[in-house]
């Protein structure tokens, strides 16, 4: 397994072992498989047994936790690793994690302190990275998928629903769009040549969203419906999605 922790100014790569190379390199990994339990734990029913079940099933975040060291030729050099493993604190992290079935990510931040140590004289960095991702899902890389005569056949190669990314640029002006996927859709107003509507959040980058039935995109194949201004080149953005 190889993980990479990624922030905005730095990457950090860790693998397995080499035997007396230097590097960084992963010990242990915690939280990464499997999924966060629920919340909900049921209501006690007085009077008779058993518990009713619950109403909404939901997750809390998923904690992940990376046990590495730092093989380095110098103190000096073990206290620069020292130095970017406590700059990680207060950004927003991208983890992807390499295995047999490819690479997955989410995104978190360090939410407890590294305890860095040092061995060999100050040459070896050993340290804990407890990161906190509030969505606990994990996604595979993007996938983007055309229009074409008012369809756009999309897919999801993973085992939960996922929020597509819809993109449409033209050379002319766009002015309406609407989308569905069986009962639910989406339609926008607005005057522009480019436009990119995320369903995680629902905020246009211009115009108005005048209908708001966002939908995730389910696993497997599914067929969207798509009608806009003529000329206009839509593109769905899907990331498979896993628990």
């Amino acid at each position: 397994m190889r993980f990479s922790v990624r922030s905005q100014n730095d990457e950090i790569i860790l693998r397995t072992a080499r035997h007396g190379q230097k590097g960084w390199y992963l010990s242990a990994y915690d939280g990464w498989e499997g999924t966060p339990a629920p919340r909900e734990k049921g209501e006690i029913v007085y009077g008779r047994d058993a518990d009713m079940w619950p109403t909404t099933l939901t997750q809390g975040a998923r904690t992940v936790t990376l046990s590495g060291f730092a093989r380095c030729e110098s103190s000096v050099e073990g206290a620069r690793c020292a130095s970017r493993i406590d700059a990680l604190f207060g950004q927003k992290l991208e983890v992807v994690g390499e295995g047999a079935d490819g690479a997955k990510r989410t995104w978190g931040f360090l939410s407890d302190d590294p305890r860095i140590r040092f061995a060999k004289r100050g040459c070896i960095v050993v340290f804990d990275l407890l990161i906190s991702c509030p969505d606990p899902h994990r996604y595979g890389d993007v996938q983007t998928f055309w229009e074409s005569g008012g369809l756009c056949r999309v897919a999801n190669e993973g085992t939960i629903g996922s929020w597509p990314k819809i993109r449409v640029k033209t050379d002319g002006a766009l002015t309406y769009l609407t989308v569905s996927l069986g009962s639910q859709r989406v339609s926008w107003n607005g005057n522009t040549k480019s436009l990119v509507l995320d369903f995680a959040d629902m905020v246009p980058s211009t115009g108005t969203v005048t209908y708001d039935d966002a939908f995730l995109i389910p696993p497997g194949r599914s067929e969207i419906e798509v009608s806009c201004n003529a000329g206009a080149s839509v593109a769905i953005d899907v990331a498979p999605a896993w628990r």
